[in-house]
């Protein structure tokens, strides 16, 4: 009995242990400390994140206690007790009830403790109104806190505490789901939680109001490391100072958003920013040094906004690279320049194209690509805001490098605007700035920038009125900002388009849709295609710093409205088409929501495409409609059909070739033949009539024609009646798809399939 007694308690320590380890540890740690003055009043702002071991981990309350007080921060460091904040990642989800979220000042009798509450008026979790926890080391945003400061002369820091009452940091309810907990079930009470502070003291150095750091460079290169300012990452609200640091690194701004007052960049000092990163200078910029600006082959680029203006007597320059072509390293680009002073001989080794509105043309503004070293050559300047079509020449010949470190270009490189000039040579862009550099910082694209364009195609019965533009920023450039804007003028339709060489494809974006990664976002010297309506001879652009974005600098997918379909055809390239209902639209070419299909010149290039009466469509808005034909051309070979982006139910693709009725919840893959005729699909919305679906029967009606898609190639006839029971005609069961064409309109038809031992008995109406 002892010994029984003895096994007993012995499970019962194992169960009590088992269920103890069952509990979740939740990491919890501060991010993204952030110090800013608006309107005088100091604010250090903070993350609190959090990351949970056991996975199927779901939010239901919590509570959060940390300090912010004299003992902890020093005697001038306080708060004067207002606290705000606003919910992050894992707390956007979609709750169930009310959800309450509070701060509380002084709890536990404790001057500048705080405890944040999250509560919800549910008892259950559910993945589908709350959001799972994220698997550690992972970390979710939980509730960002911004706390005023009453005086900045020291640090600001916050601290996890627990409570007075024992309960750590965490008290409330997690539930999670798995196999066995199907409906959820809550972890033990508390204070059973257990719970890791990853960074238990965060401290932010104050420079409220005012105050310089200084780079040092003690650290390494990295500009949001604090350790290499004398007073900590500038902020907002604290100037910048960029000295000669001698053999120390100079700033590089990588992966974020660098923010700061006034930035000064000291003769022979430089700051870099990659293509992963942006500054913004929320005052004076001032470059006697050397500003540089990079980008990479995956179509990013760093990006430059300055709100309080430019000085200097430095040098500026922007990398932009050209993406590489499919099989070639000398496809055309799109491009614009961010400086003013911009000419031909610039782009050394590279051919320059300008587009004809007038003609409807491209057309060489040098003769040829040359060296242009001490000659009057290749003097064309390149015009701000107006777009070029540049390609590199593989055939330019090698030498007499225009510097010491120039080698021969190699396969697919960039071109440099500004700053040295010569960074079209494959080795120049280490060359180090020259003081005699003509592109230096007044020269800067910024402000408020103006432009004409024409709209006098001689053409213009036979040709559009296409007019290329260009990005005059160091920054991306907003596309919609300008759209909405009191500065969009009359004369332009809607659409804006550009050329993707690695996709061998026009990308095009109109009123919230983009096609083939085209959008709003327009990245730094990137130019891209209007097209003038005609009704005026010249049309007037205005571009604003309001319009300036760091989201362009690299490519970007807006998200898409309802009501919307966007077919993607995949074959050695892809190409996209976009069908969408709006009651605003009309069946007709819609300046303001339509944009038409530009079609490349590359054989083995598949195009995807809709169409209203005469003019070919990339991006079609429309009134609600049962079926939409799609033409398609390209090179002979197989490709497949898919739906990228559906908001439908249901939608059918008809191959009119074969007689296939698809759904397109899944690719339909085809075979295609050069030569074939372009008018191969149509799109049907809608469920259609599936009567005997089990059999391979499907039943469906459009306009005046009656559809029967023999999916299994069953041998059959096909009877239709009217509603009183009279035959109106019959058919023989033919393989794929049966179109019986009726005469009468308004009116419902019994349509009756034989096939086999199948009897599909359905009703349908023609219209």
């Amino acid at each position: 009995m002892g010994k029984l007694r003895i096994l007993l308690s012995m499970i019962a320590v194992f169960l009590m242990t088992a269920a103890m380890a069952q509990n979740p540890i939740l990491h919890w740690r501060f991010a993204n400390p952030v110090v800013y003055e608006i309107s005088g009043i100091c604010t250090l702002e903070f993350d609190v994140e959090v990351s949970c071991d056991m996975p199927g981990t779901f939010h239901s309350d919590m509570q959060l206690y940390f300090d912010y007080n004299t003992l902890a921060f020093g005697e001038n460091v306080v708060t004067n007790g207002v606290l705000t904040y606003e919910r992050l990642a894992l707390l956007q989800g979609d709750l169930a009830g009310t959800p309450l979220y509070a701060i509380f000042g002084n709890v536990d009798n404790k001057p500048y403790r705080y405890a944040i509450l999250s509560e919800a008026t549910f008892t259950v979790a559910s993945p589908m109104f709350m959001n799972e926890i994220p698997l550690w080391p992972v970390f979710a945003g939980y509730i960002k806190v911004r706390m005023n400061i009453s005086d900045q002369s020291e640090l600001a820091g916050i601290q996890f505490v627990p409570s007075d009452g024992g309960v750590g940091l965490m008290n409330g309810g997690q539930y999670y789901l798995d196999a066995t907990h199907p409906s959820a079930t809550k972890y033990g009470n508390p204070p059973d939680y257990e719970g890791v502070y990853e960074n238990d003291l965060l401290t932010q150095p104050l420079l409220c109001g005012g105050g310089t750091t200084e780079w040092t460079g003690a650290v390494d290169e990295d500009w949001f490391n604090p350790g290499n300012w004398t007073a900590g990452v500038p902020t907002g609200a604290v100037d910048a100072l960029i000295p000669n640091v001698g053999k120390a690194p100079f700033p590089v701004i990588f992966n974020g958003s660098a923010v700061v007052a006034n930035i000064t960049i000291t003769a022979g000092a430089m700051v870099t920013i990659a293509p992963t990163g942006d500054l913004t200078a929320t005052g004076l910029t001032t470059v006697d040094g050397f500003l540089f600006i990079d980008s990479d082959n995956t179509g990013a680029s760093g990006s430059f906004i300055d709100a309080g203006g430019l000085t200097g007597t430095g040098n500026f320059q922007f990398d932009r690279y050209l993406i590489q072509g499919p099989g070639s390293n000398d496809g055309w680009h799109f491009i614009s320049s961010p400086v003013n002073n911009t000419v031909t001989g610039d782009f050394v080794g590279y051919w320059v194209k300008e587009w004809q509105e007038a003609n409807n043309i491209y057309f060489d503004i040098d003769p040829h690509p040359q060296p242009c070293q001490g000659t009057s050559l290749c003097t064309v300047p390149i015009n701000v805001m107006k777009g070029y079509s540049v390609k590199q020449d593989l055939s330019y010949p090698v030498g007499p490098p225009p510097c010491a470190c120039w080698v021969s270009p190699p396969a697919g490189y960039v071109i440099g605007f500004g700053g040295d000039l010569l960074g079209s040579y494959a080795g120049c862009d280490v060359c180090p700035p020259s003081p005699t550099d003509p592109a230096l910082i007044p020269n800067v694209n910024t402000g408020t920038i103006t432009s004409t364009i024409s709209a006098n195609n001689n053409l213009v019965n036979i040709y559009p009125n296409w007019n290329l533009v260009g990005n005059p920023y160091p920054s991306g450039w907003d596309y919609d900002v300008f759209y909405f804007g009191p500065n969009w003028p009359l004369g332009l339709f809607d659409a804006i388009y550009y050329w993707d060489e690695a996709n061998m494809q026009y990308a095009s974006y109109v009123n919230g849709v983009g096609n083939n990664g085209g959008d709003n976002f327009v990245p730094p010297t990137q130019a891209f295609f209007f097209e003038a309506d005609g009704t005026v001879p010249a049309i007037n652009l205005t571009f604003t710093n309001a319009e300036r974005t760091h989201t362009g600098s690299g490519y970007y997918y807006k998200d898409t409205p309802d009501n919307m379909l966007r077919l993607e055809v995949k074959g050695q390239f892809t190409d996209q088409t976009t069908i969408r209902f709006m009651e605003e639209a009309t069946a007709m070419h819609d300046g303001n929501y339509d944009a038409k299909k530009l079609f490349t010149s590359g054989s083995n290039v598949p195009s995807l495409w809709t169409k209203t009466g005469n003019i070919d469509l990339s991006i079609n808005a429309m009134p609600a409609t049962d079926m939409v034909p799609v033409f398609f051309r390209g090179a002979s070979g197989t490709y497949s059909i898919s739906a990228a982006e559906n908001d439908f139910e249901t939608v059918y693709l008809e191959d009119l070739k074969t007689g296939v009725l698809h759904n397109l919840e899944s690719p339909y893959e085809f075979n295609y033949t050069e030569g074939d005729d372009a008018n191969r699909f149509i799109i049907h919305f809608g469920p259609i009539n599936v009567s005997g679906a089990e059999n391979g029967i499907l039943v469906y009606s459009h306009l005046n024609n009656i559809y029967v898609y023999n999916e299994n190639n069953l041998r059959g006839e096909i009877l239709v009646y009217s509603v009183m029971g009279q035959e109106v005609t019959a058919a023989g069961l033919q393989d794929g798809l049966n179109i019986l064409r009726m005469n009468d309109a308004n009116t419902y038809y019994v349509v009756k399939v034989l096939a086999g031992n199948a009897l599909v008995n359905t009703k349908v109406y023609i219209r």
